[in-house]
């Protein structure tokens, strides 16, 4: 793909600023005069907190550029250790009057409505999950677009003609992502086989490197060379997991291969990642203070797909002496159809299209 079709985060929120002009500087243009206003926004990381590489990292970053970029915003952060930590974070933040308010990812969504409903003056925003008050803007994504390409990546990958999916929790959310990346496997070489594992029921699967590093091995013991984990910092075991079967099987032909989720994970373990299913989080992040500044802001519900280069997945870089010399080409085709409502991209397992006729067992690919 040479990076044509999904941008660094950098460079895509830099083009973004070039094009809104003078956002650079929100105190002019946020109907300010005189002394620059000052905002502050506080952010309650999800469980498990930063150095995840991916959920959390991604939100951290969409903050930490929103304080670089624009003048007069104060940011705070917390990182709970569990959802009742989280709650209080939420209070904490709106006793203090911050101007806006994030909860980041799902597990968050309770407590932030019953805070919001407390605090209806108060501005909230949540990661992942919907809420109808008058005060809270959410932010989603349509993860089952970008895992429909992370399948596809898979299929043209795959040399045993056995895949795997590692979930984290086994929740409507994760299972966005199972039922893109089995469609995307499933339209691109239809006998390929897909485990489909989940690593628990507690929010104690995102972050269980150990777990998330057995459940790799076990797949990888059923034949899967590729397995895409959605799984947040489990998924970090995963990846070690396949790095350490390469080391042993430095062949291209016997090489296994995760792909990463949420952040670039590609150079966590080069060649062993195959590439990561980007989620915009540190653009949704961004774009709601931008848009704070802007006097923009709404209560809605913004939605991040592919349309919106809100999800993607990454060059391949580490990996492409296992990708066939085509596959930015068939990439590129996937995401215009898939934006063009040519191909419907199912969010639910059980909507899943399985071709007529095909065989569940692997089908065996030469390299």
């Amino acid at each position: 793909m040479k990076r044509s079709w999904f941008w660094p985060a950098s460079v895509w929120l830099m083009f973004g600023l070039v094009l809104l002009g003078g956002v650079m500087r929100p105190g002019r243009n946020a109907a300010t005069t005189g002394k620059t206003k000052q905002v502050r926004v506080g952010i309650v990381l999800s469980v498990g907190g930063r150095g995840d590489q991916s959920f959390n990292d991604s939100a951290y970053d969409g903050l930490m550029l929103a304080k670089k970029l624009f003048r007069g915003v104060q940011v705070r952060f917390s990182e709970p250790r569990e959802n009742a930590a989280a709650r209080q974070d939420l209070e904490n933040y709106a006793k203090e009057g911050f101007d806006l308010i994030i909860g980041v990812g799902f597990l968050m969504g309770r407590a932030l409505q019953d805070v919001a409903k407390k605090y209806p003056k108060l501005r909230f925003a949540i990661i992942d999950s919907v809420i109808k008050l008058p005060n809270v803007t959410s932010l989603v994504f349509q993860e089952h677009e970008g895992s429909y390409l992370a399948g596809v990546l898979a299929a043209l990958s795959t040399r045993s003609g056995v895949v795997g999916f590692l979930g984290g929790m086994k929740l409507p959310l994760i299972q966005k992502f199972e039922a893109g990346f089995v469609q995307g496997v499933l339209d691109t070489r239809p006998n390929t086989r897909v485990i489909v594992s989940y690593l628990g029921a507690s929010p104690k699967a995102f972050h269980d490197p150990a777990g998330g590093h057995k459940l790799a091995q076990t797949q990888f013991g059923q034949g899967a060379d590729i397995v895409f984990h959605a799984s947040g910092s489990s998924g970090l075991g995963a990846i070690k997991a396949a790095r350490e079967w390469n080391q042993q099987h430095p062949k291209v032909d016997d090489r296994k291969y995760i792909i990463g989720v949420d952040g670039n994970q590609d150079a966590l373990a080069k060649g062993s990642v195959l590439t990561s299913m980007i989620k915009r989080v540190d653009v949704s992040v961004f774009e709601s203070i931008k848009n704070l500044l802007l006097g923009k802001l709404e209560a809605r519900v913004y939605r991040f797909g592919l349309a919106e280069s809100g999800v993607g997945v990454t060059d391949c870089k580490y990996s492409r002496d296992r990708l066939p010399k085509n596959f930015d080409a068939v990439l590129k085709r996937k995401v215009m159809a898939i934006i063009q409502g040519k191909i419907d991209v199912p969010f639910e397992p059980n909507k899943v299209r399985r071709p007529k006729g095909s065989s569940k067992k692997p089908a065996p690919r030469k390299p």
